[in-house]
């Protein structure tokens, strides 16, 4: 296969490069401990907005407004969801 055809590489960095917790990032981002932590990470974790930001179908800015927007009483700091 010559390097032309190469369209894409994808690569999984899920527990394989980076340790991918939800119900950690949930209590270190938002001080949640226990079933608010386990609702809230599947709350943002199983949303479709989660799901489209990953297919690439929405850029950071705009999974920051849907999530406010959806949950903006759970979510008061979504922007802590992307703070680097």
């Amino acid at each position: 296969m010559k390097s032309e055809n190469i369209k894409n590489v994808v690569f999984d960095v899920g527990n394989v490069i980076v340790r991918w917790s939800p119900i950690e990032i949930v209590n270190l981002t938002f001080g949640t401990l226990g079933d608010e932590s386990k609702e809230l990470a599947t709350r943002i974790f199983q949303s479709e907005t989660w799901l489209n930001i990953n297919k690439g179908l929405l850029t950071e800015q705009q999974a920051k407004a849907q999530y406010q927007r959806h949950w903006a009483s759970a979510l008061r700091s979504a922007t802590n969801c992307f703070t680097t």
